[in-house]
């Protein structure tokens, strides 16, 4: 499935969730993804085949999310904990290591960077290059 065409049903699919017409939908879809108005209507039509796919794709970048923040809150109780220095240092890094695996995942390389992360998901903190290259780790 295209992006285009996953951003489309996934837009459709909120737009209806929020109690706009059919007829409207396939308007405002239409003119923002320009495409005819056919395409959003056959996208009604086959919804039974796609929308179980979408789901299945929800369900598991909620899995992904939930394993990034149980591993996160992990390094972050062992930081709390730790008795030394390397450790604390050590967590530090894995916390960072983290948010940046969790960044390219919600922003995938070799494209320019989305209005908003993968499904709406961010983290309490996000790994973010400057333009002079020094990696830093800034609060959203």
């Amino acid at each position: 499935m295209q992006q285009k065409t996953l951003d489309r049903r996934l837009e459709l699919l909120k737009l209806e969730g929020n109690g706009i017409m059919k007829p409207e939908v396939v308007e405002q879809l239409s003119q923002k993804y320009e495409v005819s108005n056919d395409t959003v209507w056959r996208d009604y039509r086959t919804r039974k085949y796609w929308q179980p796919i979408l789901e299945e794709m929800v369900e598991a970048l909620h899995a992904i999310k939930n394993r990034h923040e149980q591993l996160y809150r992990k390094a972050s109780l062992t930081y709390m904990q730790a008795e030394n220095t390397p450790q604390k240092i050590a967590s530090i890094n894995l916390m960072r290591q983290i948010n940046r695996d969790y960044y390219e995942f919600c922003y995938p390389s070799g494209a320019d960077e989305p209005e908003e992360p993968i499904d709406g998901y961010i983290l309490e903190w996000n790994y973010h290059k400057t333009k002079d290259s020094n990696d830093k780790l800034q609060t959203p």
